[in-house]
């Protein structure tokens, strides 16, 4: 099938076989040889159309030789946090198209992003305690958390504190927590 070229205005042609292309110089590994795929080429200027395939497995290649995750390993940690596309998009501060680009192959992450889906690959709970420190109910919460621990018969009563301690907080433990908190709070105070 032949289309007419963007640039020029002459024909393209339909080739078969392997497709070389030469990264620029910031990927390693020279030029990266796409074998048995189908382009267009310009007979006049050279101009190349590429099918979305032989695009996404350009992408893999240049994502693998920048040390990058691959769309499908995207996609398994993703489910293996048992995230839909738009909360990791959402858990990473990206768009869904680009979360859903990445993990589909037609663009890849920058290196920022990769270090942090690999950091919820392995730590999503500190993660999760990282992002709910930015929770700007998080000092109302607290606030009301050590409020209760201070009222006589309330101590290990709260949900939150049930919910901070995967289980009700024994008094001894309590105190002793209490304590640290407030010789941190001493120190970061100058006292």
């Amino acid at each position: 099938m032949a289309r007419q070229c963007y640039e020029c205005d002459a024909q393209m042609i339909e080739k078969r076989g392997d497709f070389h292309f030469a990264p620029p110089p910031d990927i390693p590994g020279g030029t990266i040889v796409i074998p048995d795929t189908t382009w267009f080429e310009c007979e006049n200027c050279g101009e190349q159309l590429l099918s979305a395939e032989l695009d996404c497995r350009l992408t893999e290649e240049t994502t693998r030789r920048q040390g990058l995750l691959l769309p499908a390993q995207i996609k398994a940690i993703r489910e293996k946090l048992g995230l839909t596309q738009s909360e990791m998009a959402e858990r990473l501060r990206v768009g869904d198209k680009t979360y859903t680009r990445w993990e589909s192959g037609r663009s890849m992450q920058n290196q920022s992003s990769d270090n942090l889906i690999r950091a919820m690959d392995r730590s999503p709970k500190e993660l999760a305690m990282i992002e709910a420190q930015r929770d700007p109910e998080r000092p109302r919460l607290i606030a009301g958390y050590f409020g209760c621990i201070r009222q006589p018969g309330q101590r290990g009563q709260n949900p939150l504190a049930m919910a901070a301690h995967d289980t009700e907080l024994n008094l001894h433990n309590m105190d002793k927590a209490c304590e640290a908190l407030r010789e941190a709070a001493k120190r970061q105070s100058g006292e």
